[in-house]
């Protein structure tokens, strides 16, 4: 099944395992804002990002994010390998795709690879793609990997209000009803 969420949303996964693949600013702000009632993990490639993470430092410039990992109890960790538990509700890919002018393309390769690796390892878990993404990827992507419950939600944060931004999207989603049969997903009022 494939959904794309038009707008930004924010979730509220109460008591979940998730699993955040990328700690630039969208991956960083929807850790820490899940962290608040689930128990989360990171894994990025930048080792400093996960011992920033671990040591309670905000790898991005965001002052809310900061505060938050200083002040509120979170359920919060990083891990410098990718996991080989496939004992997550959850995967929120929030890895870069950078733009290329001269090809006038998107670079998938970070995404791809996240979802390869949770086929490997025969993830249950729902995957939820953060990450900017062209027009069509999503539908060609669980094509390949039919197993995969994938759902792209696009990321609309600023830079220094990523925290900030990511409950307050533009529109919330109040319920979604995966294949599975499960609701999970509700706005945090």
């Amino acid at each position: 099944m494939v959904i794309i969420a038009p707008f930004d949303i924010c979730i509220n996964l109460q008591f979940l395992k998730i699993l955040v693949l990328g700690l630039g600013y969208v991956g960083t702000a929807n850790a820490v804002l899940l962290a608040q009632h689930n128990d989360v993990v990171c894994y990025d490639l930048n080792q400093d990002r996960i011992q920033q993470i671990n040591s309670k430092i905000s790898p991005i410039e965001d002052r809310e994010v900061s505060e938050y990992l200083a002040e509120k109890k979170l359920s919060l960790k990083g891990v410098d390998q990718f996991p080989s538990s496939k004992q997550f509700d959850f995967v929120v890919i929030a890895t870069p795709t950078n733009y290329d002018p001269d090809t006038n393309y998107f670079d998938t390769s970070s995404v791809e690879s996240c979802i390869k690796q949770l086929d490997q390892i025969n993830s249950k878990a729902t995957v939820i793609i953060r990450s900017t993404l062209p027009v069509g990827f999503v539908e060609g992507i669980q094509n390949k990997y039919p197993k995969q419950e994938i759902i792209f939600v696009p990321e609309f944060l600023r830079e220094g209000r990523a925290l900030h931004d990511t409950p307050f999207g533009q529109q919330k989603l109040t319920k979604l009803t995966l294949d599975r049969g499960c609701e999970h997903m509700v706005p945090v009022q």
